[in-house]
Order: C-alpha cells, then structure tokens, then sequence
C-alpha cells in the first residue's frame, strides 16, 4: 500500500499544484480507480520492484530482465493447444514475451516432471525445452546455455525435479 500512495502522492497529485487536493482528487478519480500494475512501473517513486505478469498483460511494457517460466515442451506456449492456428498463436505469445527484455532473457525449463499417477505409481518424464526456441536459435549471434539443476521438495502430487535456466545474451 505505501508504495501506491507513494506513487499517488508524487506522480499523480500534489501539494503544491494550485487546485486544491480535493480538486486533484476530484479530477484523478476515474484514473485511479482504473490503474493497473503496470502503471506503477515507470513510476519514479517505486525503486525496488518485480512485475509478475502473464504475456497479455506485458504487452506494449519493456523491462530490463524477463523471466519466462515453464518454457518446456507440452506445458507452454502450448499446453492443450491442438490445430495450426492455435500453435502459431502460442509461438507468437512466446515470441512477445522474449521482446519484452531489453537487456537479459531468462527462459527455464523442466528437464523432468516427476509426480505420483493417479493410480499412486510414480513416474518420472524427460523433457524438453518448447519446440519454439529451436526457430529462433540462430537469431542471436552470441547466447549461452547454462545448465543448473535445481532440486525442489516433492508436492503430494505434482513436481517439478529439476529446472535448466537458459540465458540469451547479446
């Protein structure tokens, strides 16, 4: 809360502005009940911030560093998409999401899904990173791909054991 009266106080109203603080607030009314997260980003006022978002929501915004999560084979950019269409739509939503980094790309991956079957039998599936990096990968004329393996504590159900960070630089 102390960072959105922070913003409210410095970007949007002020003491010393000639209309008195009823008028500003009278006048801002409509605009403050209709801000999003997003635009407290290119506020001055906030210094430390991290901008969870879907990919819809982070259209039109850049951001220094972007994390994209889950960038595995079957689960994103198309997890139960079926025709061309729809799979040329998740490409494209992957392909926002990686522009939205204007100096690091962080995209991660299971290497593995283990869990616990329905029937209570455990398993455990190699996998790999989304079918899309591989249309991309010779766009960027230096990248690295670095390997790290991150155990996680098993969930009742569902896991993932171990997570492949990959960093494009340019």
């Amino acid at each position: 809360m102390q960072y959105i009266f922070s913003f409210l106080r410095n970007d949007v109203i002020s003491l010393e502005k000639t209309p008195s603080l009823k008028e500003q607030l009278s006048a801002h009314l409509l605009d403050i009940t209709t801000y999003r997260e997003a635009d407290l980003c290119d506020s001055s006022c906030i210094t430390e911030k991290v901008f969870v978002s879907t990919v819809h929501k982070a259209k039109g915004l850049e951001f220094e560093n972007v994390i994209i999560f889950e960038a595995t084979d079957g689960v994103y950019p198309f997890f139960d998409k079926k025709t061309p269409e729809e799979i040329r739509e998740s490409a494209r939503l992957f392909y926002v999401a990686m522009t939205r980094a204007k100096i690091r790309l962080h995209i991660i991956y299971a290497e593995s899904v283990s869990g616990i079957s329905k029937w209570g039998n455990p398993y455990s599936i190699e996998k790999e990173p989304t079918p899309f990096l591989r249309h991309i990968a010779n766009s960027f004329p230096t990248w690295s791909m670095h390997s790290q393996t991150l155990p996680l504590p098993p969930l009742p159900i569902f896991f993932f054991s171990s997570q492949k960070p990959i960093i494009f630089s340019p």
